[in-house]
């Protein structure tokens, strides 16, 4: 993984002041409408919102997988297994799983991170999970998503469309970011922190 990371650093650009504003902007946690907020308020700030996350997590960590074919026909790829048996170096199947649903049951967008991976149809040797909240999808011109662009504390990591997997739930407003379950439940959030 060291490798990996070194890689992504080596893109590092040093330009801190990119503008995340196809997110949702940043305001306090009361006011929930930024991932950064959805994000506290499940993992601290409203217990029963992290114990809904922390139930699914488990579950889908419990559930038994296989991969199989278009025609629902197990099939055995050893080199896929083993990256989903171990992600990454730093991280279990599990662990990949339940922060995957925390983040997607939160924001309603999960990203992956495959390195290695390319148009030339080459495979990821890691999958690193990112926080939605430092993402920013680049839109292209035909309406689609032309790449993403991810900060960090030193700077941001530019990343072609093949590099990310992006899982999100629908949003009937944004064609781009998925909607939460704090964003979907906001005013019974809001009434709950601001009693």
């Amino acid at each position: 993984m060291f490798e990996t990371v070194k890689r992504i650093f080596s893109r590092l650009k040093g330009n801190k002041d990119v503008s995340f504003s196809a997110a949702p902007g940043e305001v306090p946690i009361h006011n929930f409408t930024d991932y950064q907020s959805y994000l506290a308020a499940g993992t601290g700030k409203v217990w029963a919102s992290f114990k809904a996350c922390d139930l699914t997590g488990t579950t889908v960590q419990e559930t038994p997988w296989s991969l199989k074919n278009e025609a629902g026909d197990k099939v055995e790829n050893k080199l896929i297994e083993d990256l989903l048996i171990a992600p990454n170096a730093n991280m279990t199947w599990r662990e990949i799983l339940y922060l995957t649903v925390i983040h997607f049951k939160l924001t309603g967008n999960s990203f992956w991170y495959k390195s290695e991976a390319n148009q030339n149809g080459d495979r990821p040797t890691e999958l690193i999970p990112l926080n939605p909240k430092n993402m920013k999808i680049i839109p292209s011109k035909s309406g689609g998503v032309a790449g993403y662009v991810y900060r960090l504390p030193s700077g941001t990591v530019p990343f072609d469309f093949d590099e990310i997997m992006h899982f999100k739930r629908p949003h009937p407003d944004n064609e781009f970011w998925g909607m939460g379950d704090i964003e979907g439940a906001e005013k019974v959030f809001q009434d709950h922190i601001n009693r």
